[in-house]
């Protein structure tokens, strides 16, 4: 592929999709190294600041009218709890995490584990996916919000109607777009007024009928949107 090839949807620089930051060349005019990316032109050298250790870039960017060079940072991240956690009735309730899947530019708070902390500043895509278990019979409504930084983020709660009898599994999916800020958090609240509401995980499954994964009770992804 030539340099052509690169050339941004604006028409007034490059785009280069993925690149890391270990050591690199591109064409022998562009350098990108652990501490930084420098681009030779005529008649000038020119630097940007060094890139963190342990970042990716899913764009970097030259332009030649301003010579700037700018990257993107990724930040993805897959969220689980393998166990059931039983949600107290009338109180609302931040579900926590036991572990990651994925991180990269992201986390479970150390000290909180229901907060996703971000280390990047930019809108974020975040979805969630919960299994729900009733202990008893008829409907029972289940709400399902977003917290940021400990408050509740207007317009994005959900309600849920849980139907059948005692034991009775059932599945939601909820996601939000949301500006977040480096060091900023993230959580999923849940609140009932049934005592015998919790959401489940379940062992893999590996006697007949069939072989499956295990099912944990709650699965949440973020990622940052470009």
């Amino acid at each position: 592929m030539s340099l052509r090839d690169y050339i941004n949807s604006n028409n007034n620089g490059f785009q280069f999709p993925r690149l890391a930051t270990n050591d690199l060349s591109f064409y022998r005019n562009i350098d990108i190294t652990g501490s930084g990316c420098s681009i030779t032109h005529t008649p000038t050298t020119l630097n940007i600041n060094p890139i963190p250790n342990g970042t990716n870039a899913t764009k970097l960017e030259y332009n030649p009218i301003t010579h700037n060079v700018s990257y993107s940072p990724t930040v993805f991240g897959d969220f689980i709890n393998t166990f059931s956690i039983p949600i107290p009735a009338n109180t609302p309730t931040p579900i926590g995490y036991s572990s990651s899947e994925i991180e990269l530019n992201c986390k479970i708070d150390g000290a909180i584990p229901s907060r996703l902390v971000v280390n990047v500043n930019g809108v974020y895509k975040v979805g969630t996916s919960i299994q729900f278990l009733k202990g008893g019979g008829g409907q029972v409504e289940v709400d399902i919000w977003f917290r940021k930084n400990g408050n509740n983020i207007q317009h994005s709660a959900s309600a849920i109607i849980l139907t059948g009898g005692a034991g009775s599994r059932q599945f939601s999916y909820v996601e939000i777009i949301e500006q977040l800020n480096a060091g900023e958090f993230i959580e999923i609240v849940l609140g009932t007024t049934d005592e015998t509401i919790s959401v489940e995980a379940f062992a893999e499954q590996v006697a007949p009928p069939f072989a499956r994964p295990s099912i944990p009770s709650i699965i949440t992804t973020i990622y940052k949107l470009n």
